[in-house]
């Protein structure tokens, strides 16, 4: 069987996020099942020189000659090319990550990740939101299968479609990777900038400043136990957008010194974190998944989330879920694990467990069910 296998992500000039699992589901499904043939697309690329002649000679990516914008555009308003005519032949087309409409007159499954920029279009920039919105109305009348990542995108897509899809929508787990079961690279986080002294416990938050990532709650919750714990602040990440306030709200903090922010780091420093860390704090206000949690456990750190949205799908009974609105329950449940050996073990080990349910392989397994599905 032969799959166009449509991902912007999956050439991507990093490995993060959407990328990652574009990577992992491809590494994934060419693992599982020997006779199937994966031909990556996709309408942009963020890679050049020696890093796309691997792509091309290896992978057998395929980039059509139309530019990006152009070809998007051509797509939500005539309906043409058909992107099968920008490839070879295929039997299917799996588009990986919905951005927008796609022609075409094969066999279509999508995956939506999340519906955030327009369920919450106040959490997120430049998110294009009548470009997706016209994505995912294409998707509900035109793909033979829609995958959701997580039971709370497939609800938000049913909201949209104001219709039960029946059997053409399903759930489809995201998984973690082996990498976050091995041993990181001996000092690995010498590197870090910003860090607090060795052998100084830490609560660890990861992700870019921006509202949907709920730092502002973080703070103040980590500024109430800050007194009676040992612990620092750990936030590995980016600047986002929308957080001018954020930066001045941990300058002005009575406990500045304590609060560390390395800025971006390797897959590498952030296995190490996780296993440095004695808690990740992940109180997102909405996610479509959430892959970090899982990781996390994986590496056998604690896990704090949110109770809204798909995370508590995700985490189960193996996180300590909390209100991401509630600085007290989210201060009282840092410095429940920070203090007592027993309920952190309690969580370690639940977390592990939880974790090596989600693989990678078994999300490979149900996506080659969809595809044998269809054809």
């Amino acid at each position: 069987m032969k799959v166009l296998y449509h991902s912007d992500a999956f050439v991507s000039d990093t490995r993060y996020g959407l990328s990652r699992v574009a990577w992992e589901l491809y590494e994934s499904l060419v693992r599982t099942d020997r006779n199937l043939e994966l031909i990556p697309f996709s309408s942009r690329c963020k890679v050049s020189g020696e890093q796309l002649e691997t792509l091309i000679n290896e992978y057998g990516y395929v980039r059509p000659s139309w530019k990006h914008r152009n070809l998007v555009l051509s797509w939500a308003l005539t309906g043409y090319p058909k992107i099968e005519s920008l490839s070879v032949d295929v039997d299917v087309v799996h588009t990986v990550e919905m951005d927008y409409p796609v022609a075409t007159k094969k066999p279509w499954i999508v995956t939506v990740h999340d519906l955030g920029p327009l369920s919450h279009p106040e959490y997120f920039s430049k998110s294009r939101p009548l470009l997706r919105m016209a994505g995912i109305k294409s998707a509900i009348k035109r793909a033979d299968k829609i995958v959701a990542v997580s039971s709370a995108t497939a609800n938000a897509i049913e909201d949209i479609a104001e219709c039960d899809l029946g059997d053409r929508l399903c759930v489809v787990h995201e998984g973690v990777s082996d990498f976050f079961y091995q041993k990181e690279t001996a000092n690995c986080l010498d590197e870090l900038d910003d860090m607090p002294a060795n052998g100084t416990p830490f609560f660890l938050w990861t992700g870019s400043l921006n509202p949907r990532k709920n730092l502002s709650t973080v703070l103040e919750a980590y500024e109430r136990i800050a007194k009676d714990v040992p612990h620092h602040l750990v936030l590995a990440g980016g600047l986002g957008w929308d957080n001018h306030h954020l930066l001045q709200k941990i300058a002005g903090s009575e406990f500045c010194n304590h609060i560390h922010r390395p800025g971006f780091v390797s897959d590498d420093q952030l296995r190490g974190l996780y296993r440095s860390a004695s808690v990740f704090i992940y109180v997102s206000l909405m996610e479509g998944f959430g892959l970090p949690i899982l990781e996390a456990m994986a590496c056998g750190c604690p896990v704090i989330t949110s109770n809204v949205s798909s995370m508590p799908e995700v985490a189960g009974e193996a996180g300590m879920l909390v209100d991401p609105h509630s600085v007290e329950e989210l201060a009282d449940a840092m410095k429940e694990i920070a203090t007592s050996e027993t309920v952190y073990e309690k969580f370690v080990d639940a977390g592990n467990k939880r974790a090596k349910s989600f693989t990678w392989d078994k999300c490979a397994g149900s996506m080659i069910n969809i595809y044998e599905s269809v054809t």
